[in-house]
């Protein structure tokens, strides 16, 4: 039998109070979070989730930017090598219309130019990215031949129209890839301003912490002091009632 008085029940009281803060500072310190359910403030968790769900959008469309910039990445770099091809084609043309080489020797330019068109085919065909063609659209250098002036001389014509083609590409996919940059730049500053703001409404305040653990420990002994008081009090009385 024990004898409750209303300094027993009251010590009662403030143990388990402490016992929750003790608790609750606890987990604020080993979560780093100063909300982790909704009893610890309702609205801060509802506002906290939404930014998580905002910051998830911006990872997602951050990752698919970066793709699509690799994609033209990839692109203008297969386009860089069809350029230097068409160079060296421009340059065979422009020996073969001249009227120093023979049919011969034409020949042999010919042959180096329809080694340079097939190596050109292999880069459109094999530019890709995630399985997906890059280059769409190329230039028909089918029916050039060099093996006469005449050929040669009509090669040069349509060889620049390539060139200013893939020019006019590389500039499409250069500019394509600065708006994308600034698209990736906009929507990782947005990602870091609102984890920022997420950080300030959720993260707990350590030092805070620390000092309220400290307090609520020292209360918790306080009150467990005063329980252990309130129970020899009771004894006593047990023991005079008993003699």
């Amino acid at each position: 039998m024990r004898i409750n008085s209303n300094s027993g029940i009251n010590a009662y009281r403030n143990y388990s109070n402490n016992l929750i803060s003790v608790g609750r500072s606890t987990e604020k310190l080993s979560t780093g979070y100063s909300v982790n359910r909704s009893a610890d403030n309702a609205a801060a968790l509802a506002i906290s989730e939404g930014m998580r769900t905002q910051i998830t959008g911006y990872s997602t469309e951050l990752n698919n930017v970066k793709n699509q910039i690799s994609a033209a990445q990839t692109a203008d770099g297969a386009l860089t090598e069809v350029h230097s091809t068409l160079n060296r084609m421009q340059e065979l043309a422009a020996r073969a219309s001249g009227g120093i080489y023979t049919d011969e020797q034409r020949g042999m330019l010919q042959n180096e130019f329809a080694q340079l068109s097939s190596e050109m085919n292999r880069i459109y065909d094999s530019a890709s990215f995630n399985g997906n063609a890059l280059l769409k659209d190329r230039p028909d250098l089918s029916g050039v031949n060099l093996s006469t002036a005449e050929g040669a001389s009509a090669a040069l014509k349509t060889i620049s129209g390539a060139i200013d083609q893939v020019s006019g590409q590389r500039s499409d996919y250069g500019t394509l890839q600065n708006g994308l940059e600034h698209t990736a730049n906009s929507l990782y500053t947005s990602a870091v301003n609102t984890q920022a703001s997420e950080s300030l409404i959720r993260d707990t305040d350590i030092a805070e912490q620390v000092m309220k653990n400290t307090k609520d420990k020292i209360l918790l002994q306080f009150s467990q002091a005063l329980m252990a008081q309130a129970n020899q009090n009771a004894g006593g009385v047990l023991r005079l009632l008993n003699q």
